[in-house]
């Protein structure tokens, strides 16, 4: 909201109070209990366009374009009729419950935060999305994915949990709220037509009936007490959303509310509740419940057993009921291990039926199926007796570990693990996934390793993948639709793999110090090769001659690849963990770990010359230096990769969780910068048009003109 916005909100608020927000009433003052006021005008939802996008950053520099994967799915919906599913991850897209393939992306990449929470209107042609950015709620049409149009909500800190701070009806009405009042506001026509101002503390959670007619909410106290995270509940209200009046109060009795639902029709009210934090022996975790309640006279009929939770609100998800029958699902995205993330009830004897594990997010469909997002996957459920009817997969499931474009930059391989653990046991995800660049699909997945992938490379001619990692193996895949690779194994977990530029050898190097060169038509040993203690990064000159090694101890080694014996040796820093030659074979790139946390240590980049017998040291670059960060005289951000650009005039380097950045070779003057990168490593595509960051989902970017 921008400062006059702000400014002209507040001056309504004032003039409100003064003058009892003259205009259409839709209803009297209602005093049963001194509930509250209908009225119109109280706020006014700002509508808008899409955000402005983050502006580029200079005209040779690389600039978002693209991303495959769905990425961490954080919200997902069933349209009314069940054949299509939103999801929300790093993008907004739409799934046929067919054959769970994408059949639609909506543009939301000007938005800056995720999708907390997806709904769909009555008869499925427009979409709602609210984001965990308080403020940010967005209207989608759905026949071609285009945004209709945004509201932008005052923003009310003293309540932090904005996503069930909206009410959405199945015909197009949402109940909105500034923290002391609440609007009603028809999706299609884009107006308000209607308002409720509560007197009973602040506004928190809302629920709208699916016909629009019940609208329950939460109050809250004005105050946190001593050990508490939020203002406590003070009581649920029931309101007759047409006319404005107050129907009933429902006490919580000092529990606080973590989530509040109406049943399909209205007839009874859930809430999710927790023990008040001076009646919890532990604030973090405490017995929860859910209680039903009849929604025309407010008589508490049933609860559910206690089970663990969260006292932290803002970590329950959402209480959702089913479309059909009566079947409620509490998502609770608190990771605490050991505690469950999704339970379903029935709401006819509250009894607990299932228990699955999510990172939230999740939805019931009127077909009985249930959406269960985690990571960058789906499982879709029967919520009754847990059986998994499918899997929807567009991404690795856990941390991206290595990426690779294929020779002609059509294809990009990815891999990773380990799984993310998501309380009872963690979901294994050691597969590669090819991915085409062009229209950022995903071509296939290759199952077979039993540990964590950590390389990949393409072969010259770009028919074999190369992968190795933890389970001591390399797997030579085909890229042609041959699903059975080539399995060699070497002794030790093996952290990196490289071809020789004429395809000939496979360079593994392993844990142990080992590396093997291998023919890269039957895998068999040509040469063995002792180095340092482990091997974290090797890499073939562009003439194949060379070999360069490096890993847990400070050398960097150069073998000559026809004979196997080494050439010269140099040091840096504790460890050497990435290593990359120019087109010419002139100069050694090499980062290094070990400098970052002493006084005076290492730069963590090297320049080397390349002789015939020796690597003379040349320009060091210190990557995010900090002068005097903790005392020490100098601090530098971790550095995992490198790569030169194919026409040797630019280097790349990376860690994890820092803006990547470019130094001009060969004298190492800083240039630019790119995307922050979560996993710490990227790749080039061999036309140096684009770069593939590590994150998940993966981040394209790609050089403007």
């Amino acid at each position: 909201m921008t400062r006059n916005a702000v400014v002209q909100f507040v001056l309504a608020l004032i003039a409100c109070a003064l003058y009892a927000c003259g205009g259409h009433r839709t209803g009297g003052a209602q005093t049963e209990d001194d509930g509250g006021t209908a009225v119109s005008g109280t706020f006014v939802p700002e509508i808008g366009g899409a955000p402005d996008a983050a502006p580029p950053f200079g005209p040779l520099d690389p600039v978002p374009c693209g991303s495959l994967g769905m990425g961490g799915v954080s919200a997902t919906a069933f349209s009314p009729d069940g054949t299509l599913l939103a999801v929300a991850g790093k993008r907004l897209s739409l799934l046929s419950t067919d054959d769970w393939h994408e059949v639609r992306q909506f543009d939301d990449s000007s938005f800056t935060y995720n999708w907390a929470r997806l709904a769909f209107t009555a008869g499925g042609t427009l979409l709602i999305s609210v984001g965990n950015a308080p403020g940010q709620l967005a209207i989608w049409r759905v026949e071609d994915g285009t945004l209709f149009y945004t509201l932008q909500l005052p923003v009310d800190w003293h309540l932090v949990s904005f996503p069930k701070r909206v009410g959405i009806s199945a015909l197009g009405l949402l109940a909105l709220t500034d923290g002391d009042s609440v609007v009603l506001w028809n999706v299609a026509e884009q107006r308000t037509v209607g308002a409720i101002k509560p007197t009973r503390g602040k506004v928190g959670y809302l629920a709208l009936s699916d016909a629009g007619d019940i609208l329950a909410i939460e109050e809250r106290e004005t105050q946190i007490p001593d050990g508490g995270l939020v203002p406590p509940t003070a009581r649920i209200s029931l309101w007759n959303a047409g006319t404005g009046r107050l129907l009933r109060t429902i006490a919580t009795d000092g529990a606080q509310a973590g989530a509040i639902a109406l049943s399909p029709g209205a007839d009874l009210l859930a809430i999710a509740l927790m023990n008040s934090a001076s009646t919890c022996p532990n604030w973090n975790i405490c017995d929860s419940r859910v209680n039903f309640y009849r929604t025309s006279d407010g008589t508490l009929l049933r609860g559910t057993g206690a089970f663990r939770g969260s006292l932290t609100t803002d970590y329950w998800d959402e209480l959702n009921y089913a479309p059909v029958g009566d079947l409620v699902a509490l998502s609770n995205n608190d990771q605490n291990p050991g505690a469950p993330t999704v339970s379903i009830f029935r709401a006819s004897d509250g009894a607990e039926l299932n228990q699955f594990f999510s990172g939230g997010g999740i939805s019931l469909s009127p077909n009985g199926q249930m959406a269960i997002p985690h990571g960058a996957s789906l499982e879709i459920r029967n919520p009754l007796d847990g059986t998994i009817t499918h899997v929807v997969s567009q991404g690795s499931l856990s941390v991206v570990n290595a990426v690779a474009f294929s020779p002609d930059g059509r294809l990009l391989a990815t891999a990773g693990g380990p799984a993310r653990n998501w309380g009872y046991g963690a979901i294994l995800d050691y597969d590669i996934y090819l991915w085409s660049v062009a229209d950022s699909t995903l071509n296939s997945r290759l199952r077979g390793h039993e540990g964590p992938v950590r390389a990949l490379a393409f072969s010259p001619d770009g028919q074999t993948i190369a992968s190795a990692g933890d389970d001591a193996t390399v797997r030579m895949w085909s890229t042609t639709g041959a699903t059975t690779p080539v399995v060699l194994q070497q002794s030790l977990p093996i952290r990196t793999v490289a071809f020789s530029p004429d395809g000939t050898l496979l360079a593994s190097g392993d844990t142990g110090g080992t590396v093997l060169l291998r023919s890269a038509q039957d895998g068999s040993i040509v040469r063995t090769l002792k180095s340092q203690d482990g091997i974290y990064t090797l890499v073939f000159s562009n003439d194949g001659t060379l070999l360069a090694t490096g890993g847990t101890n400070p050398s960097i080694m150069l073998w000559d690849v026809a004979t196997g014996q080494p050439i010269t040796s140099a040091s840096h820093g504790d460890s050497v963990v990435a290593l990359a030659f120019t087109p010419d074979g002139s100069l050694l790139a090499s980062a290094a770990t070990g400098g970052q946390f002493v006084p005076d240590g290492d730069p963590n980049i090297q320049l080397w010359q390349v002789t015939d017998s020796s690597l003379v040291a040349q320009t060091a670059i210190a990557v995010g230096e900090i002068n005097g960060f903790n005392g020490f005289t100098s601090w530098y951000y971790p550095v995992w990769a490198l790569a030169i650009s194919p026409d040797g005039a630019t280097l790349l380097a990376a860690g994890p969780n820092y803006q990547g950045q470019m130094y001009r070779l060969p004298g190492g003057d800083h240039i630019g910068e790119f995307a922050r990168i979560s996993g710490g490593v990227f790749a080039v595509s061999p036309d140096s048009s684009r770069i593939a960051l590590g994150s998940n989902p993966i981040d394209l970017w790609c050089r403007t003109p």
